[in-house]
């Protein structure tokens, strides 16, 4: 007697859920597919983090990043105060200097260069550094704090060196005897579009030289208001068109501004957004880093 099943007495029904299981398998594997396809796709479209290829405008959520991607990190590759760098890297690389003093208004680019001036002489892996903005009001407070570091800068002297910023140099004038004084003044808008020429080329954008020189212009004479220009420009529309509009970047920052004013009527709220400019120029940045 045989001892092999036999397929003959299997109920046709068993061979039908057998099928029917195999289907039912292929479709739920051809669905998570198909939604984890879906879910790549939108993660795609919504995430603001992916990187965007050159040339190509981001859908939404977009952050102004140019200026500090491309803020120059050594001295070698500054292009405005391009002879202040490469003189300020001839002397670090011989040493012959004590302490330094960047002076120049806001925005012009004096902690961008001390900190290509710590890399020169402390190597070019430092990328985080510690900051301390101290306010000083009335100037007499002022006068003794200046006592205070200077005495601090005589007793260990030659034991570190101190990079200092300010604003109005003849604020720190118990200071600046001690140090290489480097004034910075505002960039020429030839500087200017030229810095906007080299983040095109970095981007693979074609920016016209009219609108370069139209951006440079209206920034008066600020290289970070340059680029934020030059970036929500790119942002609201590319290819660029001969009458192109220069935005400043700042659309959506002031219509916050303004909605939140008008859902809160009050002088609290205004005051939140006032801006103190006598305090910028009684203010003392230093960085610091032994020898």
């Amino acid at each position: 007697m045989s001892t092999q099943p036999d397929s003959s007495h299997d109920h046709p029904s068993d061979t039908k859920d057998i099928q029917c299981k195999r289907i039912s398998d292929e479709n739920s594997d051809r669905m998570r597919t198909a939604n984890y396809e879906t879910l790549m796709v939108r993660a795609s479209r919504e995430s603001t983090h992916l990187p965007v290829a050159k040339g190509e405008r981001p859908e939404v959520g977009h952050t102004f990043s140019w200026a500090e991607k491309y803020q120059p990190k050594a001295l070698k590759d500054f292009i405005c105060h391009r002879e202040k760098a490469e003189s300020n890297r001839s002397t670090a690389c011989n040493g012959h200097y004590n302490h330094c003093l960047f002076e120049g208004p806001p925005g012009v680019g004096k902690r961008t260069m001390a900190l290509a001036m710590l890399r020169e002489c402390a190597g070019m892996d430092i990328n985080e550094t510690k900051e301390e903005i101290r306010e000083f009001d009335p100037s007499v407070s002022l006068r003794i704090a200046q006592l205070r570091i200077k005495s601090f800068l005589q007793t260990y002297r030659g034991h570190c060196k101190v990079i200092f910023c300010c604003y109005d140099i003849s604020r720190l004038h118990d200071l600046s005897p001690l140090c290489m004084v480097i004034p910075l003044l505002p960039p020429s808008d030839e500087q200017i579009v030229e810095v906007l020429h080299f983040i095109a080329n970095k981007q693979d954008i074609e920016l016209p030289d009219q609108l370069a020189n139209s951006i440079a212009e209206k920034s008066k004479r600020c290289l970070q208001q340059a680029i934020r220009s030059f970036e929500a420009t790119w942002h609201s529309n590319y290819p660029f068109k001969e009458d192109q509009l220069v935005l400043t970047g700042w659309d959506k920052e002031i219509a916050d501004i303004a909605t939140s004013i008008i859902e809160e009527q009050s002088s609290k709220r205004l005051g939140a957004f006032a801006v103190i400019g006598s305090f910028k120029s009684k203010t003392i940045v230093t960085r610091t880093f032994e020898t």
